[in-house]
């Protein structure tokens, strides 16, 4: 009997581990609007379709890895300035497993930005407009003012606001983004 609670418990405490062991075995993204499978310790790519597992050819599974790897890379894009207030803006973003990360930094930090961050602008403050080469938005990401930070230089004087986040966008959709725009109603003012 007490064997058995014993035999039970290191059972219960298990098999959390081993579970959460085989979810990090694999990556799936998606390419083309088709969804694949990345089995992370021997390379091997397969593909999902009406729940089969489709294993590929190893030229494709190449093709497919080297364009994970490329978007893996930080990308980083420099805005010149916008409004009257001479503000700049970068935004660097950074594509894995379906999900892009980016950081906006906008900057100097100046009487308009000092003006923003201490009047507490919780609502949204500019968007996020990433675009492919002839100008058109992929993706649209709004800003709220509780999302900025400030950043401070080695003396602890501010240099501009920063925001980090993250957002679902095809492998693809991320390949196509070459500029970005951050229309605003507090900026340009």
């Amino acid at each position: 009997m007490k064997l058995r609670k014993i035999i039970l418990t290191v059972l219960i405490c298990f098999i959390p581990f081993v579970l959460s062991g085989c979810e990090s075995l694999y990556q799936i993204y998606s390419k083309d609007g088709v969804t694949y499978r990345l089995n992370k310790i021997n390379g091997q790519v397969s593909k999902i379709e009406n729940n089969d597992v489709i294993i590929l050819d190893t030229k494709l599974q190449s093709q497919l890895l080297a364009d994970a790897e490329e978007a893996k890379s930080l990308k980083t894009l420099n805005m010149v300035e916008f409004g009257k207030n001479e503000l700049k803006a970068s935004i660097s973003i950074k594509w894995l497993n379906n999900i892009m990360y980016y950081r906006l930094d906008i900057y100097p930090y100046n009487k308009k930005l000092n003006q923003l961050n201490n009047s507490l602008v919780l609502d949204e403050i500019c968007i996020i407009e990433l675009l492919d080469k002839d100008n058109l938005p992929l993706i649209k990401i709004p800003v709220y003012g509780s999302s900025m930070s400030t950043q401070v230089d080695l003396k602890g004087n501010p240099t501009g606001l920063t925001t980090t986040g993250k957002e679902l966008i095809s492998l693809d959709d991320y390949k196509l983004i070459t500029q970005f725009n951050l229309p605003s109603k507090y900026l340009y003012n």
